[in-house]
């Protein structure tokens, strides 16, 4: 079974990143790497990062760029084919890596398999997030927003670096995502995988509400555009 590269972006997370990479690295599938980018934290993120002293983990010390800079670091430095894309405030689930590396074996035209996540608010409380799972309603998903989680997404690395990895604007993963499906077939697995951990200001959400809300909607048409949705 192929190899997995877990990359873990983080900027100021240090009382969240050791639990990050405890579960990338308590995976089931046996062959699976974990690369920390750390994106110019002024925290003791890298230190942590550092101090969990595995072989499997490589840690990245980046002035601070943004997200998607991290990520396509994280992207250009992997060992493996397949990239699982976990968020530094976000937990993978034991089974994640050898549910989705089965699945994209098994569908070898498929670019990124996603799947559900549980939902954990600050007082430990967990909600489901149910998904879209097949390629057609993804799509049809995708004129609204992005109907992956993230921290869920696992990708091939070809089909990354034949789009261009993560543009540099907001909404990186939706904008990503739209590329990747405008050229090859996506999904999404049913059962939740990961742990999105909610929070203030959790996974970049920052700046003005209406710039935000005006760049989602450029998107949304790119999407209605590229993918030839209904509009």
């Amino acid at each position: 079974m192929a190899g997995v590269t877990a990359v873990i972006t983080a900027h100021n997370e240090e009382g969240l990143i050791r639990e990050a990479i405890a579960s990338a690295l308590a995976q089931t599938h046996a062959e699976c790497e974990v690369l920390v980018v750390d994106d110019g934290s002024t925290d003791r993120t890298a230190e942590v990062a550092e101090g969990v002293g595995d072989s499997r983990i490589r840690v990245f010390r980046e002035a601070h760029a943004g997200r998607s800079a991290a990520l396509n670091k994280g992207i250009a430095m992997a060992t493996h084919e397949f990239i699982a894309i976990l968020d530094a405030d976000d937990l993978c689930l034991p089974d994640r890596c050898g549910r989705q590396v089965a699945f994209l074996d098994a569908h070898p035209k498929v670019a990124v398999v996603g799947s559900s996540a549980y939902l954990r608010d600050r007082q430990g409380r967990e909600r489901l997030l149910r998904v879209p799972t097949s390629d057609r309603a993804i799509r049809r998903a995708m004129a609204w927003g992005n109907p992956f989680v993230h921290s869920s997404a696992m990708m091939r690395r070809s089909a990354l670096q034949a789009c261009g990895g993560y543009a540099d604007t907001r909404f990186e993963d939706y904008h990503l995502m739209v590329r990747i499906a405008a050229a090859h077939p996506v999904a999404n697995l049913a059962e939740p995988l990961v742990v999105r951990r909610l929070g203030p200001g959790s996974h970049g959400r920052s700046g003005p509400r209406s710039h935000r809300l005006r760049t989602k909607l450029e998107f949304q048409r790119l999407a209605v555009q590229w993918l030839d949705l209904p509009a």
